[in-house]
């Protein structure tokens, strides 16, 4: 049994990466992350309507769904995907980044899955602001597939302050919303 946890461990890698904390963000096409691994497919084009409310970081006042806001995606041979959807105004970031293991948004069941800092999942979110980055203790992706073909995901990210350096959101959760067009 030590394999399989090996593997769950593994997978939460990337989580421990942050959200490129004090570095400009750059859209992973921009810079041919594409173009020479078969591997991975952009999957940017097929994620519509993105908006986050709730609060990313300590010092900052909860965004409203009415943040412009950004999405890209991948999703690769090894059957993982990865959305990033992020806003910025006045200044400040917002940033919901969902990774997926051994299945891609496009493909996962409809349903809750539910991602835990402390357990591993087959969902990860992270949660990132101007001046904060940070897994989320608890957080639910909700997958809705609707009857024209799309899929409505949900995610709900509470960062708690015991673990997180001072951050607690748990009044008003980091949410992120997105249509995925399979």
């Amino acid at each position: 049994m030590r394999i399989p946890a090996l593997f769950a461990a593994a997978a939460l890698v990337p989580l421990s990466v942050g959200c490129l904390q004090q570095v400009d963000y750059v859209e992973p096409e921009s810079i041919g992350f594409f173009d020479n691994d078969s591997s991975y497919r952009d999957i940017s084009p097929n994620i519509r309507d993105g908006v986050l409310s709730g609060q990313f970081g300590p010092n900052d006042q909860p965004f409203n769904n009415d943040a412009a806001t950004s999405v890209s995606g991948y999703t690769d041979d090894y059957g993982s995907s990865n959305v990033t959807v992020i806003t910025e105004r006045n200044g400040r970031m917002g940033m919901l980044i969902v990774d997926t293991y051994n299945a891609s948004l496009l493909t996962l069941p409809a349903g809750t899955y539910r991602s835990s800092s402390t357990e591993a999942s087959q969902v990860g979110v992270m949660v990132c602001s101007s001046d904060f980055d940070a897994p989320a203790n608890d957080a639910n992706v909700i997958i809705v597939d609707q009857p024209d073909g799309t899929r409505n995901v949900t995610v709900e990210a509470i960062v708690d302050e015991e673990v997180n350096y001072g951050m607690d959101n748990s009044d008003d959760p980091a949410i992120g919303e997105f249509t995925l067009v399979r």
